[in-house]
């Protein structure tokens, strides 16, 4: 009878042992998914108050353009709700210093150099548009000056519009608060739920941990190889969450990464467009007539200009809306001028002779060249370089190279890094100036501190002093391909 009850006795320590084991792994799986979930409900929360902070931003960022933009137009405050109406002057000074996060705005730049350039005009034609704006080559037409010239009620029914699209402004913001408000109280309260899981997940635990510590006193030897066993089994569940947690996380870095790369090429892709819109805009002169050598031209460009024998021009087809192409098929050289808008040019190259070849009407350019260039330094293109300039070996620097050519075409050279030069990398023009508001362009090419940034070169030091000139002074930007491409130039 003894030796039946110590059989008994020892296999019922078996099933408390395995009772206890299968409760601690379910208890410890339960308790890592409940705490994974109240961390995402928490990190949603985060999220939607980060959501509703930028809308508060982009509504403050809105309301002053509006108020500051009618300030200017109607010479009075817009008729808005009291709790949207910024202060035009003050908050026009915290925009101009960046203070607060409603300007770190991504069309702050844009919108502040507008403002700059209204407030840059001084002098009205009395019905209150710029007389500047209607000058001979202004970029404002006829149509914008017959708006300018409408009566008071015209006036009024553009301000009644603003109000209007203010009010639809106000509208939309005050709907994505109420769906912030929703979302945040939907998030409320999933995370009360989770809370209350995690709270019974808690207690479930302590009464495990209770029956567990009662269990113990009837066979301490036998828990204690159980415990040992329970945490190596814990142990293994949480690296490999730890390691799926860690793949899952490099996996969204390395599409972050691989999404930015693409952005910032876009971006480049979209300002070096922008910017050769503004060097390629249609220039006076074309191709009058094509004499019997089909090699020989006449253009439209003589003594009036100052054009003379040797001058560099590119030809670029006359679209049917009369713009130019924005490829050239041909380069020409000047070879005789014979009077004060009329030379003779020779075709130095031209892509398709047959398919393509240069005919009457054909525009005349070369962003480069400007009108009597020779006769006053004031007429020349001024251009600054900023990092390496490659033109054929991206392994070699050609910034020498580049600013001879560009010397040699009557451009002054403003400023640019010679990294041969340690001790004084940094050139600028002979008059001492370097990069100011007469600068045309910045032509940037490769960055050798982009992957390891060493303040305490001199070069590096260079190209900060580059990059904050060409900021101050608002200079338009262009990578070294864009430009070599926009002005027709082979490496």
């Amino acid at each position: 009878m003894a030796k039946a009850r110590k059989q008994e006795s020892g296999t019922t320590i078996i099933i408390v042992l395995v009772f206890f084991i299968l409760s601690t792994l379910g208890l410890a799986t339960s308790t890592y998914m409940g705490f994974s979930k109240h961390k995402e409900l928490e990190d949603a929360v985060k999220k939607a108050e980060s959501e509703k902070k930028d809308v508060e931003n982009r509504k403050r960022f809105y309301a002053f353009g509006a108020t500051i933009l009618y300030k200017y137009m109607a010479n009075k405050d817009l008729p808005i709700d009291e709790n949207d109406k910024m202060d035009a002057v003050v908050d026009r000074g915290r925009l101009e210093n960046g203070e607060g996060d409603w300007t770190k705005n991504s069309r702050r730049d844009e919108f502040l150099g507008a403002l700059k350039e209204i407030e840059s005009i001084k002098a009205t034609d009395g019905t209150g548009a710029p007389i500047e704006l209607f000058k001979e080559g202004s970029v404002i037409k006829d149509s914008l000056k017959k708006v300018a010239d409408q009566t008071d009620v015209m006036k009024k029914k553009f301000e009644n519009e603003l109000v209007t699209q203010k009010t639809k402004f106000d509208a939309d913001i005050k709907s994505a608060k109420d769906q912030a408000k929703v979302d945040k109280d939907a998030m409320d309260q999933k995370l009360t739920l989770a809370e209350a899981a995690v709270k019974k997940v808690q207690k479930d635990y302590a009464d495990f941990r209770a029956n567990v510590e009662k269990k113990q006193k009837d066979g301490d030897a036998a828990m204690l190889a159980l415990g040992n066993a329970t945490k190596a089994e814990v142990e293994k569940l949480r690296v490999e969450s730890e390691a799926r947690a860690a793949a899952e996380i490099k996996g969204e870095i390395d599409r972050l990464r691989d999404a930015t790369t693409k952005l910032r090429q876009e971006n480049e892709g979209l300002r070096n467009a922008q910017t050769a819109i503004t060097i390629e805009k249609a220039s006076p002169y074309r191709v009058v007539r094509i004499d019997r050598d089909p090699r020989q031209i006449y253009i439209n460009m003589g003594t009036n200009v100052d054009v003379r024998p040797g001058d560099l021009f590119f030809i670029f087809a006359n679209l049917e809306n009369g713009q130019p192409e924005k490829t050239p098929k041909a380069k020409v050289v000047v070879l005789r001028v014979l009077d004060k808008s009329l030379s003779l040019a020779e075709v130095s190259e031209i892509k398709d002779a047959g398919g393509n070849p240069i005919r009457e009407n054909d525009h005349v350019d070369n962003a480069l060249w400007s009108p009597n260039m020779r006769k006053a330094l004031a007429n020349r293109k001024h251009i600054a370089l900023r990092g390496r300039m490659p033109l054929r070996d991206p392994n070699v620097d050609n910034t020498i190279e580049l600013v001879k050519r560009l010397e040699d075409m009557g451009v002054i050279v403003d400023a640019y890094i010679d990294f041969n030069d340690k001790e004084n990398p940094l050139k600028i023009n002979t008059s001492g100036e370097g990069i100011s508001e007469k600068t045309f362009l910045l032509i940037e090419g490769d960055d050798p501190f982009k992957a390891a940034a060493k303040p305490e070169d001199n070069a590096y030091k260079a190209m900060r002093k580059v990059d904050d000139a060409a900021r101050d002074f608002n200079v338009r930007r262009m990578s070294l391909a864009g430009f070599l491409q926009s002005v027709g130039w082979d490496k």
